[in-house]
């Protein structure tokens, strides 16, 4: 088998999302390539950043973030990685500023869902995500493509989804937090799926929950991790692929 790629992880946004990233990417390399020995799997370097400066709610000093961020990148390219994924949605707002400080690739979480919608014929998805997310408009490149990206637009709302994030951070999920979020994606009117636009969200949230389609953007940047380590990038159609 050709040499696989070695993946930088940048973690820590939070800790739990991360945890479940690297689980995620085990679960492929057995399921897709049948990984068994220690050397059927890629090469993997993780650095846990306790990110300062940023909330579900808002950044508060977007140089101070920045500064951390290429910190972070810039470790993981000295340490030998081939290309960097970064399990964190609202981050890949400084995405371009990443990339122009690097010579390794960076894979993006919201480009790879961008593609798998795109591939499944989705032209108008419910965005569940940070309030953060949603005010810095991450999920713009979708645009781009003819998707019609609608948002939460209940501040009530937004605060469930917040919560809930916090909740999946602190590893207590309160059912009535998660009903009332489940609700708010069952409300999107005109929509052919749903987003989790949140890498703590599909902690809380499953395709069972959910009558629509549902995108896990965690579980399509662990595909596209593993594909890309394997130096192979075909993409999965069906949506339950990217459900955990």
């Amino acid at each position: 088998m050709a040499k696989k790629k070695v993946i930088g992880i940048l973690g820590g946004m939070g800790p739990a999302a991360s945890a479940a990233f690297y689980h995620q990417i085990i679960s492929i390399c057995q399921q897709k390539y049948h990984a068994i020995q220690d050397t059927d799997y890629p090469e993997m370097i993780m650095y846990s950043m306790a990110l300062d400066g940023f909330t579900e709610e808002g950044i508060d000093n977007e140089k101070k973030v920045l500064h951390q961020l290429l910190k972070g990148i810039h470790l993981l390219e000295n340490a030998g990685c081939d290309f960097i994924v970064i399990p964190c949605n609202t981050v890949h707002y400084f995405i371009t500023q990443m990339r122009s400080n690097i010579q390794i690739p960076i894979v993006s979480i919201i480009e790879e869902t961008t593609k798998i919608l795109t591939l499944n014929g989705i032209t108008s998805i419910g965005l569940l995500c940070s309030k953060t997310t949603a005010d810095k408009n991450v999920y713009s490149p979708l645009e781009k493509k003819d998707i019609v990206v609608h948002k939460i637009t209940s501040e009530v709302e937004q605060k469930n989804i917040t919560n809930l994030i916090e909740e999946v951070m602190k590893g207590k999920i309160n059912q009535n937090t998660k009903k009332a979020v489940i609700q708010s994606a069952q409300n999107f009117k005109d929509v052919q799926a749903i987003v989790l636009g949140c890498t703590e969200l599909p902690l809380a949230i499953t395709q069972k929950d959910i009558n629509l389609p549902l995108y896990d953007s965690l579980h399509i940047l662990a595909h596209a991790a593993v594909n890309h380590a394997f130096d192979h990038h075909n993409l999965l159609k069906h949506p339950s692929k990217f459900i955990t």
